[in-house]
């Protein structure tokens, strides 16, 4: 059994030595688990976050020293969970949040569900780099992000191992930098393959999506398989794809709404939809569709990596 009593009498819970688990209700004990869990080696953690909102008075500036769980939607004492990210919220306070897990045995692993960042100049979440390394974000809703000099609003990167993105909602967020046109910035290396499902981006401000597969020589293949997603701009300016890198790679793109993309030799479309997807109210945050919105029964019903229980 861990324990750390003597440090923190009351802030954690502990599971046996396979996991570490630190179960956090405020600012100062989550900060303190997300310290403490740079220092831990030997096994996974899982930080569970009590339903609130968590304001930041810092950076976040965390690499984590073995595989590592951050999820929302803990209910007190973390008895039970209710998975919503509207329930967890973490204000950024225009401060940036960088998130990694670079390597672990046998791979690197990096799990965030069910929270809400907003407010942060950017948000960055990694996994892999001195080893393969799979990063899974799902159930997580980034909003009002500012972006910084060369970097994008969200930034997800892996290397060697999955980058899986689902049930995930970018909105009323921007790219700082008119050099570095990307709102998002999906970064993967080594042939590491990107899965994206249920995914609805609010790119404004003419912005880009950006997906690069390999840079620095690393010209190894991925696979990029993108379905039942939105990518449109509530404020109707003309913004986009755009692949980096990415011709050695097949690209998928499948039964989603898009602004038109140039034909290359390695994106495939399938059921592609050019027309707005009738957001109720995003200059208020409702991305919820109208009735008329033709994402409505459009997508697909079978996807690769199957389907969440909820969308």
């Amino acid at each position: 059994m861990k324990t750390l009593a003597l440090l923190l009498p009351a802030l954690f819970a502990f599971s046996p030595v396979y996991a570490l688990t630190f179960c956090v209700n405020d600012i100062a004990t989550l900060d303190a688990a997300l310290t403490l869990s740079t220092a831990f080696t030997a096994e996974p953690i899982t930080i569970k976050i009590v339903q609130g909102t968590y304001s930041l008075n810092a950076n976040w500036d965390y690499q984590f020293a073995a595989p590592t769980v951050l999820e929302g939607g803990y209910t007190a004492q973390c008895a039970s969970r209710q998975v919503n990210p509207s329930n967890t919220v973490i204000d950024g306070q225009s401060h940036e949040i960088f998130l990694r897990q670079r390597g672990a045995t046998p791979q690197a692993m990096l799990n965030v569900d069910s929270i809400t960042f907003k407010n942060s100049t950017d948000v960055i979440l990694v996994a892999g780099g001195s080893t393969d390394g799979s990063l899974s974000v799902t159930n997580v809703r980034f909003t009002q992000l500012q972006g910084i000099a060369n970097n994008a609003a969200v930034n997800f990167g892996a290397t060697g191992g999955l980058l899986n993105i689902e049930n995930v909602q970018i909105d009323k967020s921007t790219s700082f930098d008119s050099n570095f046109n990307c709102v998002a910035y999906v970064s993967v290396y080594e042939g590491a393959p990107v899965l994206m499902n249920h995914l609805s981006a609010d790119i404004r401000g003419g912005r880009d999506f950006c997906v690069q597969t390999g840079q620095f020589g690393d010209s190894d293949p991925s696979l990029v398989y993108i379905s039942n997603s939105i990518f449109w701009s509530s404020d109707d300016t003309i913004s986009k794809f755009s692949f980096l890198n990415t011709d050695s790679s097949s690209i998928s793109i499948v039964n989603s709404i898009h602004r038109p993309i140039a034909p290359t030799s390695n994106v495939t479309l399938q059921n592609s939809i050019n027309a707005a997807p009738a957001w109720l109210d995003p200059a208020n945050g409702n991305y919820r569709l109208a009735n008329s919105s033709p994402a409505i029964n459009s997508g697909e019903s079978v996807v690769l990596g199957g389907e969440p229980a909820t969308e």
